[in-house]
């Protein structure tokens, strides 16, 4: 290959001085050569090698005669029936072998057509390939991308590779190197169309309150939602970058994608529907703008929108980034609701007035938050942090404030924390592990050490004790919520019941203990 970049570089220099004489000017004789000192008689100008003949209508590079390495980039080289090479390799071209390669022989995004000899290994990859009948193949025959044409006759020292990757050149030609998703042409485009339509209806039915919780979002907070999904795609890899650098962070990364998948595709069921609504609202101004309909239409809008040319790309880049805006301030919209104080009750407030509330919340005109949820079991009794603290029935703890995502969310983190430094060791076994210890504890006492710290306890709806069958329910019910993208555990933030789904399954909802009550 440095022989032929000598010869080019040889050639060029001798044209352009060459061309430096004006036409017409007077022809400066050319002085003899020195003779050479081994005695061979001087070499003129018409000793000099032959250009490589090309063919002006198919490109191709003919190469004659016994060559080293041909490599060509932008260009096809053709080696004739009585030629012959080291090695050939051709970029962005067509290759055609009808004499002998005596090494191997690449061809990329090019046909390559050998009816010849290739002494070594050949690579087509995204090229169509034909192997005619004189073709003799002695090292490995590998086709990616693309079909192989192969003569009865062509002889191959071994049973060729064939990586068909299903119409995937096409789909580069007319869809991304157009810029646009679909191309038309392709049969499984279109079955990918169907398939993302039945995703996005199914999330549009099973959970139509934070759909419409991020529909409402775009509706006021449009650009909002652009940008807190562009700092969510920004920040995503720096975050699991810090996650795993904490070593027992390594364990959350499989729930924060999951987590980002999960609100990516929620959001961008939300945006559907919104497109929808807000095309429907031009027809119509009486249209509901969060409906089915509303959905169709803007998934039909958007599969139009990706057949376009340069736009098609970009809208298809855009959705999920509004889809994960959404869902963000979706989520933070609903943490603020659950986070204001909620009214009193008469019979929370009658309760209040018992002897000796007076000095736990602080008299009788001073009444917190958190003793007007309080049963009246626990009202009036000791101080919090005494040893006579009261213990509450599981009656009682199934009437009090229940329990959001995020401080359910920070009792597993420290939970996995406290596992994850004392079973690191196991690997493997760490799931049977973290499941067998919800277990355990939840049959002892209904919370873990995660769930103490944030006082969080696990109570039965019908009022009754959580035994051991009940927990085992709940623990193997949580395998399902997981495996379902963690849409499971994120039920507990999109319904007013706070409830995931393990804990419909078992009966079963987490409540927040008052300060003062033991856990332990």
């Amino acid at each position: 290959m440095t022989r032929c970049f000598r010869c080019a570089l040889a050639w060029a220099l001798l044209l352009s001085t060459l061309g430096r004489s004006p036409l017409g000017a007077q022809e400066i004789p050319t002085p003899p050569a020195a003779p050479d000192p081994a005695g061979l008689p001087p070499r003129g100008p018409t000793d000099l090698p032959p250009a490589a003949p090309t063919d002006g209508e198919s490109g191709f590079v003919r190469v004659s005669g016994a060559g080293g390495e041909i490599v060509r980039v932008g260009a096809s080289a053709q080696v004739g029936p009585e030629d012959s090479v080291s090695q050939l390799v051709v970029v962005f071209g067509n290759a055609t072998v009808e004499g002998e390669v005596r090494g191997d022989m690449v061809v990329v995004w090019g046909d390559a057509v050998v009816n010849g000899r290739v002494g070594g290994d050949l690579v087509s990859v995204f090229g169509k390939t034909t192997l005619g009948p004189k073709a003799r193949i002695e090292g490995e025959c590998v086709v990616v991308g693309a079909e192989m044409i192969r003569d009865a006759a062509a002889v191959l020292a071994s049973q060729p590779v064939e990586v068909n990757l299903g119409g995937l050149m096409h789909w580069l030609k007319n869809g991304l190197f157009l810029g646009r998703p679909i191309a038309p042409g392709l049969w499984w485009c279109w079955v990918a169309v169907v398939i993302h339509f039945l995703l996005y209806l199914l999330i549009l039915l099973i959970a139509p309150r934070p759909v419409e919780a991020c529909w409402k979002a775009l509706d006021t907070q449009f650009l909002a939602a652009f940008g807190a999904g562009l700092v969510g795609f920004i920040l995503l890899a720096p975050l699991l970058t810090i996650v795993a650098a904490t070593g027992i962070g390594l364990l959350l990364i499989p729930f924060l994608i999951l987590a980002f998948i999960g609100a990516v595709l929620l959001g961008k069921a939300a945006v559907l529907q919104f497109l929808g609504g807000q095309l429907n609202r031009r027809v119509d101004p009486g249209a509901a703008p969060h409906s089915l309909l509303a959905f169709v239409v803007g998934f039909l809008l958007v599969t139009a929108l990706y057949l376009v040319p340069v736009l098609g790309l970009l809208v298809w880049g855009t959705l999920p980034i509004l889809g994960l805006g959404a869902a963000v301030l979706a989520a933070i919209q609903a943490m603020r609701r659950t986070g204001r104080a909620p009214a009193i009750a008469p019979t929370a407030a009658a309760a209040l007035a018992v002897p000796g509330a007076g000095a736990t919340v602080g008299g009788p005109s001073a009444v917190t938050n958190e003793a007007a949820t309080l049963p009246p079991a626990l009202i009036g009794s000791a101080p919090p942090g005494t040893p006579d603290a009261p213990s509450a029935s599981a009656a009682e703890l199934a009437a009090l404030p229940r329990a959001g995502f995020w401080i359910r969310f920070a009792a597993s983190l420290l939970d996995l924390v406290l596992l994850g430094w004392v079973f690191a060791f196991l690997n493997g076994y760490f799931p049977l592990v973290w499941l067998a210890y919800h277990i355990g504890m939840w049959t002892w006492k209904g919370t873990t050490i995660g769930g103490i710290v944030c006082g969080l306890k696990v109570v039965r709806l019908d009022g009754r004790p959580l035994d051991f069958t009940v927990a085992l329910v709940r623990g193997l019910a949580a395998v399902f919520s997981f495996i379902a993208l963690c849409i499971g555990f994120f039920w507990v933030g999109w319904t007013r019941e706070r409830q995931a789904w393990h804990d419909l399954i078992a009966g079963t909802v987490i409540v927040r203990v008052p300060r003062g009550v033991s856990l332990i």
